[in-house]
Order: C-alpha cells, then sequence, then structure tokens
C-alpha cells in the first residue's frame, strides 16, 4: 500500500509539546495531585512539580515556553491565591493557569485567586483542561502555534505536517515545490496524497494556511497591511489584498477584532472542504472501436453481442 507522504515529515513531537516546553505543576507535595496531573498532561509537555514556593519561583525564573497550573482548594497551605500573587510579582508574563471543582466552599479562592493575576481557570467536569494548556503553551510560542492549533480542526489529522512546513516557511512565501521539497516528495504525489485525504489542491491549501495566519495578526497583533504581507510571505500589501479577495474574504484593513477573525477562519474552513475534489467512481468509456471488437467476438462465438447475460442471483 502506498504510504502518504503528508505523514513523513515530522521535524519537532506533537503539536504543543516542543523541546523547550514544560508544564510547572504546584502540588504542594499532594500526590494525589501529582497523579493526575501526570496523567492528564504527561503527553502535552514534560511536568515539573514544585512542593514548595521557592522551587516554584527558581523555576518559573528559568524562562522558556512553560506554564503554572496550580489546584484551587479550600485549606491549602500556603494559600493558593498567595502562590499565585507569588509568581506574577516574581515573573509578570508568566501565565497562571488554575483548575478546580465548582464547589461553594472554593467560590472565595476563585476570586483572591482571580485578583491575584489568574491567567485562566478550567471547571474540573466542564472545562478542558488539556485544550487549555494546549492554547496557553502555543501563545507563548507565537502566532504560528495558535494557527497549528485551530488548523487541527479544520484539516485531516495527516494534513497537519503539511500546515506545519508552510508556517514554518511562511515568510518566504512557500508554494507547492517548496513543501513537496520539505516533505521528501515530488508536487504530483502531493497532489495524489491532498486528493487522497479530502482537501483541497495543494496549491490552494498553502494559500489557505497563509492566508489565515495573515489574519491572525492583522486581528490579534495589530499590525498593518504592509507589515502583515510581509510577515506572511507576500511580495506587497498589495498582493494580501488581492489574495484576501481572490478567497472572498473581507479587505485585510477590516480584520481587526476576534470576532472578524473568527469570519475568516470559518470561511477557509468551508473553503476549504467544498474545494476538495469529488471523488466520482470510474465510469468505463465504450467507444466505437471497442463496440466493433464485442460484436466480432460475439459473431465468432456464435453469440449475438446483444444477448443479456443474467447474473447468477438471477439464476432458480
Amino acid at each position: 500500500m502506498r504510504r502518504s507522504p503528508l505523514t513523513a515529515y515530522t521535524p519537532a513531537p506533537a503539536f504543543g509539546r516542543a523541546d523547550d516546553a514544560r508544564i510547572i505543576a504546584w502540588s504542594a507535595g499532594d500526590r494525589s495531585h501529582e497523579r493526575f496531573m501526570a496523567r492528564t498532561l504527561s503527553h502535552v509537555a514534560p511536568v515539573v512539580f514544585c512542593r514548595t514556593e521557592p522551587a516554584l519561583a527558581d523555576e518559573v525564573a528559568k524562562g522558556g515556553t512553560a506554564v503554572v497550573v496550580v489546584e484551587i482548594a479550600e485549606g491549602a497551605v500556603p494559600a493558593i491565591p498567595s502562590v499565585v500573587e507569588g509568581v506574577k510579582r516574581r515573573c509578570p508574563a508568566a501565565t497562571v493557569l488554575g483548575y478546580c471543582w465548582l464547589r461553594p466552599a472554593v467560590s472565595a479562592q476563585i476570586v483572591a485567586c482571580a485578583r491575584a493575576g489568574l491567567d485562566a481557570l478550567a471547571l474540573r467536569g466542564y472545562d478542558d483542561l488539556v485544550m487549555l494548556v494546549r492554547r496557553s503553551l502555543a501563545r507563548e510560542r507565537g502566532d504560528d502555534a495558535i494557527v497549528l492549533l485551530e488548523l487541527e480542526s479544520m484539516i485531516p489529522a495527516s494534513m497537519l505536517p503539511w500546515a506545519r512546513v508552510v508556517l514554518e516557511r511562511v515568510r518566504e512565501g512557500p508554494n507547492v515545490s517548496v513543501v513537496s521539497r520539505a516533505l521528501g516528495c515530488g508536487p504530483r504525489t502531493l497532489e495524489r496524497a491532498a486528493h487522497d485525504a479530502g482537501v483541497a489542491t495543494p496549491a490552494r491549501f498553502i494559500a489557505c494556511v497563509r492566508e489565515l495566519y495573515a489574519a491572525r495578526l492583522l486581528a490579534y497583533r495589530r499590525l498593518s497591511v504592509e507589515e502583515t504581507a510581509e510577515r506572511a510571505g507576500y511580495p506587497s500589501a498589495v498582493a494580501l489584498r488581492r489574495a484576501f479577495r481572490h478567497e472572498g474574504l473581507v479587505a485585510p484593513a477590516d480584520v481587526r477584532t476576534p470576532a472578524r477573525y473568527a469570519a475568516v477562519r470559518e470561511s477557509l474552513r468551508r473553503s476549504l472542504s467544498s474545494s476538495a475534489p469529488s471523488l466520482r467512481a470510474a465510469i468505463p468509456q465504450v467507444t466505437s472501436r471497442m463496440r466493433a471488437a464485442r460484436r466480432s467476438n460475439g459473431d465468432a462465438s456464435g453469440r449475438s453481442s446483444d444477448v443479456d447475460v443474467r447474473s447468477s442471483s438471477s439464476i432458480t
């Protein structure tokens, strides 16, 4: 069986798990909490457990791509709001996430943590802690990681390595030849693989990924159209406007809010699915030469070529 070349490109571990990414978990010596964190988040990034506040402060001070995860519980010693405040005081740019059960006893703790600088909260049984951590790590790494995470719900899993290649080389304005060379195959092989995956043509796919990345820069980084065009690999702002207009999107200057970005993302998702080539059954075309060959074969065997042959299921 022919293996798709799209899955052959693996320059890094699974998304959200980079070499320098880590999860700093405040456990205070709670073994049950440590087991839960190791079971839930170890496949996203390495988990470093800190049992004292000085150890937590030292781990945060190391920098790199990291998020701090704390469990908000009643009666914790030391108090979780003071732990969050200490992390924010030592490193204001650090991302601190909290998770807890939704109970009346911890409501005051949640409010106190929010005042101390808690960035996000996941309620156990309601929210997805894994996705919250992955989005936080992606936000630490940059807009290309966020776009790659959002593409997971828009394209087949086999196409994610392809999207990673495009985003890694987005400033260069990658085309089909560049992407196929990075994947270790030829352009025609890439086209067949894209057809098998049920997505758009390679050129259309690359264009949609670049446009989504450009929309992210416009909406969240508030860059000018000229700066966005340069970062997304377009030769000029005119080329970026032309690409958006060709895709039926709003003008780049109008993509300035998360709502507009969400609308662009949904439009590109529909474009990727609607432009996928339809898989039609191959119906052989009967030519005049084939009809003549059938007639001659029927005459040679003494049977008429017009005799209908019944299927075995119709024979009684």
